[in-house]
């Protein structure tokens, strides 16, 4: 990794991607805890304490940087409502591999 800062918050025309915080919890949840929208995870569906668990990490791992992960919050622009979340991970920093991961509200 190298001392480059943040790349991040980014804006598209629909979304805001930016770190997350203390008042997205109960958004975080409603998407964390759908059977549908994990339905493929290899997480879930979240329980309140399962959901205060992961944003207790992301919140430590946000005080860090750099980092291997990052995990971004999506929020939507009209209503300003967090409708789900990415993450960008290296998994393999010497031969240059990483992953991608996204979670969405079925809503929206």
């Amino acid at each position: 990794m190298t001392d480059a800062a943040p790349w991040f918050p980014i804006r598209t025309e629909r979304l805001l991607l930016r770190e997350f915080s203390e008042t997205d919890f109960d958004a975080a949840h409603v998407y964390a805890s759908d059977p549908e929208v994990v339905r493929y995870m290899d997480w879930g569906p979240n329980t309140l304490d399962d959901t205060r668990a992961f944003l207790d990490r992301m919140f430590a791992a946000q005080a860090r940087w750099p980092r291997p992960d990052v995990n971004l919050a999506a929020e939507h622009l009209a209503d300003g409502r967090v409708i789900g979340a990415i993450r960008l991970g290296v998994t393999d920093a010497a031969n240059r591999t990483a992953d991608l991961g996204y979670s969405f509200a079925r809503s929206y």
